[in-house]
């Protein structure tokens, strides 16, 4: 009898969360199948079928437009593979992912009103981030120095900077603010302490 199974590693880059940057190129998703070789091979993708036929060495894959990635929506899928032999008999694998397109995450930064007393207490950058999970890494970069913070149950960061780098502050000084949801969308900010970038 036919076996059919799907290849982990090319679902998505094998985390299994499908970002907005592998959404806007075409994917392929490949499987290997045994005693099926020339068998039709049917990919069901979110209600989307895609059909392939086993090559000599048990190998197969589809390829799914940026188009149909595109269109769905946040959320968990289930991918079914069902092979069919040359006398019909059927067998059928499955595997899962998770779209996170639509809801990307963003992040802000506090506006700092006045650099009064930094030099003594530090400074302290803050902000709140949207659709970014408790626990994520932010990196925080005031004038060349980089530092992490981890976002709370609100969302929001906090880390202080002390030394020698704020003597040559400005309410001008760039900030940049950069996180990854776990998908691996990709948010960032860059703007100046006095004006920051409220969400």
């Amino acid at each position: 009898l036919p076996t059919v199974a799907i290849t982990n590693s090319t679902v998505f880059g094998g985390d299994h969360y499908l970002n907005l940057s592998e959404a806007n190129v075409a994917e392929t998703i490949s499987g290997t199948s045994t005693n099926a070789v020339g068998s039709t091979v049917s990919v069901n993708v979110a209600g989307n079928v895609y059909t392939t036929t086993v090559g000599s060495n048990g190998a197969w894959s589809i390829t799914i437009p940026s188009a149909t990635l595109r269109s769905l929506a946040d959320g968990s899928y289930t991918i079914n593979a069902t092979v069919t032999d040359t006398v019909g008999n059927t067998s059928t694998g499955s595997n899962t992912f998770t779209a996170k397109t639509n809801n990307l995450p963003i992040v802000g930064v506090d506006p700092v009103l006045s650099l009064v007393s930094v030099l003594v207490n530090g400074l302290t950058i803050s902000g709140g981030t949207l659709n970014l999970a408790q626990g994520t890494t932010v990196n925080v970069t005031l004038n060349g120095t980089t530092q992490t913070a981890t976002l709370d149950a609100l969302g929001r960061y906090s880390t202080k900077f002390t030394g020698g780098l704020l003597t040559t502050l400005s309410l001008n000084s760039i900030v940049t603010v950069t996180a990854v949801d776990v998908a691996g969308n990709p948010a960032n900010t860059s703007t100046t302490l006095l004006l920051g970038s409220l969400l």
